[in-house]
Formats: structure tokens, sequence, C-alpha cells
């Protein structure tokens, strides 16, 4: 009798064991991969003030109506095509107008579908310092516009309803 408990109690408590070793395991690699993407999204986040630090970014809310749009102005200080792209992408990253844009400025006029949103965006440029981005949704248009002047970038976004 005695040697059927000890058996019993020894399974049980290698059960145990092994269950809290997985567990443990577990909890690790979770805390692991946690870490490692805080620490990606972190590094992010600080080359992107970076970049910010050195560009100066005035926006103005222009106002408008539900039959001609919004409209919104910003102004990147000491900034190239490419820097002021990179910037309002990164700063509407969470939203329509910054998410479904391509990493990369587009060098020449480009169209990309996004089929599982119904989305379609074209780059066009009327010239090498003026690039309009237009946001085709179900619900109405996104019209990005950037335009070069001497030392600055104007992007002016309006959103359109239907």
């Amino acid at each position: 009798m005695n040697i059927k408990l000890f058996y019993a109690l020894a399974a049980l408590s290698l059960s145990a064991a092994c269950q809290q070793h997985t567990s443990s395991s577990t909890a690790t690699a979770a805390k692991d991969t946690l870490v490692k993407n805080d620490t990606a999204q972190k590094t992010a986040l600080i080359a992107s003030e970076t970049l910010q630090a050195n560009v100066k970014i005035d926006c103005t809310d222009k106002g408008g109506d539900m039959e001609n749009g919004f409209l919104q102005e910003c102004v990147f200080h000491t900034a190239d095509l490419n820097e002021a792209y990179r910037l309002y992408r990164t700063r509407n990253a969470d939203n329509d107008d910054g998410k479904y844009l391509e990493q990369e400025l587009p060098k020449t006029d480009t169209t990309k579908i996004h089929e599982e949103s119904q989305i379609t965006v074209k780059y066009t440029y009327s010239s090498i310092k003026s690039l309009t981005i237009d946001l085709l949704f179900p619900g109405g248009e996104t019209s990005i516009t950037l335009t070069k002047d001497e030392a600055t970038i104007k992007i002016s976004t309006l959103h359109s309803p239907d």
C-alpha cells in the first residue's frame, strides 16, 4: 500500500513540476517577446523624434464643410520631399492618411490598390517640386498635396466626402 501511495505522490509531484517549468518557460518567452517589441517601438520612436527635431512643423486647420471637404495645411521647414513624406506618414500612421501610404516615396507616378480594404492610392507628380497623393475610399476621398518651396515643403490634406 505504501509503495502505491509513494508512486502516486511522485507522479503528482513530477506532473506539477513539469507544469510549473512549462508555465515559467512560456512566461519567459512572452516576456522576451514583449521586451523585443517594446525595444523596436522605442527605437522607431527615437528615430522619428530625431528626424522631427531637425524639422520644424507648423500645421493649421483651415476648416471646411461636408460639401467642399476639410483642409489642413502643414509646413515642414528645412525638409526635402522624402523627409516631409516620411514625417507625414509617421505622424499619420494610426489613421487612413498614413497607414495606406507606401513606406518609401515612389519616384514616379504609381497606383497601389489595397483590395482587402477597397482603397486605391494614386501618386501623381505634376513636377519635380509637386506631388499629389489621392486616397480613394468607398466613402470619400483624401487628397494630399506636397509642394516644395525654397526651404520648405507644404503638405495640404483635403478630406472630401463622396
